[in-house]
């Protein structure tokens, strides 16, 4: 785990082996571990920059959820879709509430 504190708070970045396996909130770490090259991206990110991830990201999830997140990556950076035009991009227009519960299970 790897650490960065924004002025939002901390985030919890999972990397493993170049992988980044989920990003989290998090209260303030009681071991802090931090790395340049985390800092710089997140910085960045929060600074508005659009920049594509440095890591590889695993994503498991069931087969639903990957398309709701695939669907979500596609969106505009700076943009919003409410959770209904998200499940019509998914080919699912009545089921809202389930792109819903995926977005909340998305660990980036």
């Amino acid at each position: 785990m790897v650490h960065h504190q924004t002025v939002f708070g901390w985030l919890a970045l999972d990397i493993q082996d170049q992988y980044l396996h989920g990003v989290s909130w998090m209260e303030r770490p009681t071991h802090i571990r931090k790395q340049e090259a985390v800092s710089k991206y997140v910085d960045s990110i929060l600074q508005g920059l659009h920049l594509p991830c440095p890591w590889n990201m695993v994503v498991v999830g069931t087969p639903f959820q990957q398309k709701v997140w695939r669907a979500i990556g596609t969106i505009p950076f700076g943009e919003t879709r409410t959770y209904s035009e998200v499940a019509r991009m998914v080919g699912y227009a009545r089921a809202a509430q389930a792109v819903g519960q995926a977005c909340k299970k998305n660990p980036f």
